[in-house]
């Protein structure tokens, strides 16, 4: 899907919006969010962290940002422009 998104394909750039932007963003927060629904304080989280804990929550905090970044940036005008301009070459190609 990348490599199509590369070329211009609307239809890659809605599924990696969909998979990356649903199902990723919903895979790095579903955790803490049924943590706490538990009824678990944010209080909790640094009196019971380990050492693990101090590593992955940064990772994951990137890797969350990463994905936000990466779904606005698929739609900046700038990537609109590109996905035009590659389907109007593909047209003018066809015909």
């Amino acid at each position: 899907m990348i490599t199509r998104m590369r070329l211009g394909k609307r239809w890659a750039r809605l599924t990696l919006a969909v998979l990356l932007g649903g199902i990723g963003t919903l895979s790095l927060v579903i955790d803490p969010i049924s943590w706490l629904a538990e009824g678990n304080s944010l209080r909790e989280v640094f009196t019971e962290a380990n050492l693990l804990f101090f590593l992955i929550a940064p990772i994951r905090s990137v890797h969350l940002a990463a994905v936000i970044a990466a779904l606005a940036l698929m739609f900046l005008p700038d990537a609109n422009t590109y996905f035009r301009a590659s389907r109007s070459v593909r047209r003018q190609a066809l015909g």
